[in-house]
């Protein structure tokens, strides 16, 4: 029977040369390593400082005229919005540092055990053995905890306390509205998926940079594509296909299907952008059904 290696095993048979590369190798690494630590440790203290700024900047209710990166427009924003896109910061990139400083809170303040008895004990999510099941669940209680407790707490410089039985009822609320939210279909989950593409898009400037088609073909095609069709193929296989059906890619200009009619899925068509995409040969969906494939 073989066993897997679980450390290095030193070769003694490495010429000088190899012996000075693999020392050069092996620093770098350290100072690679390192680095990652780094930029990881200085991306989560930028989320909390975002996180700090929102809620000062939240007590404006105020829109301000600001012209966007990639835009030549102004537009309507809050004074959050406006104070980060003052040092050249989109939207997008804030936002993910926020998630990076959120991630860290949540991490150093997990659940209490006093909500997730009270989550068991009401069974308004599925446990076993006195644990709650499935990532979701988690992933939501662990959001709730941090909305309702964390985040009021860490911007008023204090530290999380334990929760009332009120506050532990309104976690759980938060919880199971968030699960309710969460996308739970293929369709859905494409759609959760395809917006969050064109919403990072427009927030980065790109649909409105000079030379959009080229922009687009290089930056979105490839992730636009992949998510449109590797979401869709199973939800219009059940909807229109008989038991078994089964769904191909063909390279072709769009056409109409015998069995669907008119399927007008370029994504990019869809987008309304220059003609020469939507002009563009794109894979389009064919179905074949259980019967036709014996």
């Amino acid at each position: 029977m073989k066993t897997k290696t679980t450390k290095a095993v030193a070769f003694t048979q490495m010429t000088a040369q190899e012996q000075a590369l693999i020392s050069q190798i092996q620093s770098g690494i350290k100072q690679c390593v390192a680095i990652e630590k780094q930029s990881k440790t200085a991306a989560i203290n930028v989320g909390l400082d975002f996180i700090r700024l929102k809620p000062i900047c939240d007590n404006d209710r105020n829109k301000y005229s600001v012209i966007l990166p990639g835009n030549s427009q102004p537009k309507a924003v809050s004074r959050f919005e406006a104070v980060y896109n003052s040092i050249g910061i989109a939207r997008a990139t804030a936002y993910r540092y926020i998630r990076a400083g959120e991630e860290h809170l949540m991490e150093i303040n997990p659940v209490p055990q006093s909500v997730k008895d009270e989550v068991i004990r009401t069974g308004v999510m599925p446990n076993t053995n006195g644990k709650i099941d499935g990532d979701d669940e988690n992933e939501a209680l662990a959001s709730a905890y941090l909305d309702e407790i964390v985040l009021p707490a860490f911007t008023d410089n204090k530290t999380p306390g334990a929760p009332t039985p009120l506050q532990i009822m309104s976690i759980i609320a938060n919880a199971c509205k968030r699960l309710k939210e969460m996308p739970k279909t293929k369709l859905e989950i494409f759609a959760s998926k395809f917006s969050k593409l064109l919403i990072d898009a427009e927030t980065e400037g790109v649909l409105d940079m000079p030379g959009t088609s080229d922009t687009i073909r290089k930056l979105l095609t490839p992730k636009i594509t992949e998510v449109l069709y590797a979401s869709l193929e199973e939800a219009i296989a059940a909807s229109y296909g008989t038991p078994g059906a089964k769904v191909t890619r063909e390279k072709s200009p769009i056409y109409n299907s015998p069995s669907l009619g008119p399927v007008p899925i370029d994504a990019l068509g869809c987008m309304g952008l220059d003609a020469e995409i939507q002009e563009a040969r794109t894979p389009h969906i064919v179905i074949k059904d259980a019967e036709e494939k014996k």
